[in-house]
């Protein structure tokens, strides 16, 4: 190399034999030389999924080295990850020869898709309601459909879910559910349905659970089931709409 310090340094890529000349204070010389052999890196590599769905893992495998260190200080062959953001994993190897290399892996998480249910969470018996997904590009429901919407006639409360797919390939889910109201059967009555003017007459309606009755004049309460009349002199007709929920049903006096 020609240089002329007691030491040098080297950097060989091949197997090099060095030889130094020394002299001494008499101007006598002689040689030494030493071979350095220089071992190949290990080909460290990681095999792994490098895209996931938020909450999904993977498993990140090593391979081309003999023993290996993650950066997240773990040293078998394979680790499993979760991460929740984009992260990079590395990995150093090393052979028999005590040679090291690294390999690192980025793995990108993509969110789960925001995935909801429209539609009518309260029926009649006897009615339908008409469910629609949003949120993904395909979807399965708990009856099986494929459809963006569904029509359902439950008899029962009945709780409806539906899986929505992304473009990415990512799930979520979402719920509703359906409740079934009784149809009401309106009953009315009044303890006397011909009286003098200037009295009144309590008028009793039942077969629900609200009460809303026309036309409000001369009521103590349109809306009670229990209301007293003092109606004009004449003869007047009450309606009364007896609910249940969105079920609804009318009877007149």
């Amino acid at each position: 190399t020609s240089e002329t310090t007691t030491s040098i340094v080297v950097t060989p890529t091949t197997a090099t034999t060095y030889t130094v000349t020394g002299t001494d204070a008499n101007g006598c010389t002689n040689t030494d030389d030493i071979t350095i052999n220089v071992n190949p890196l290990p080909d460290v590599n990681i095999n792994g999924n490098t895209i996931l769905c938020l909450g999904e893992s993977t498993t990140l495998t090593a391979f081309g080295g003999d023993t290996y260190l993650w950066n997240t200080s773990e040293t078998t062959t394979s680790i499993v990850v979760t991460p929740t953001t984009a992260t990079t994993y590395t990995v150093e190897g090393t052979n028999a020869n005590g040679c090291t290399n690294t390999d690192d892996i980025t793995i990108n998480v993509n969110p789960l898709p925001n995935i909801a249910i429209s539609g009518t969470s309260s029926i009649c018996i006897g009615n339908s309601a008409n469910l629609t997904a949003s949120g993904g590009d395909t979807y399965v429901w708990s009856t099986a459909e494929t459809t963006t919407s569904i029509v359902v006639t439950p008899t029962t409360a009945t709780t409806y879910t539906v899986t929505g797919t992304d473009a990415n390939g990512c799930t979520n889910t979402a719920t509703i559910s359906v409740t079934v109201n009784p149809q009401p059967v309106a009953t009315v009555f009044a303890n006397d349905s011909s009286f003098c003017s200037g009295t009144s007459v309590t008028l009793t309606a039942g077969g629900g659970t609200t009460y809303t009755w026309v036309p409000a004049q001369g009521l103590s309460n349109p809306n009670i089931s229990n209301p007293v009349a003092s109606p004009a002199v004449g003869t007047t007709t009450y309606s009364v709409i007896v609910a249940n929920g969105s079920c609804s049903d009318t009877t007149n006096i």
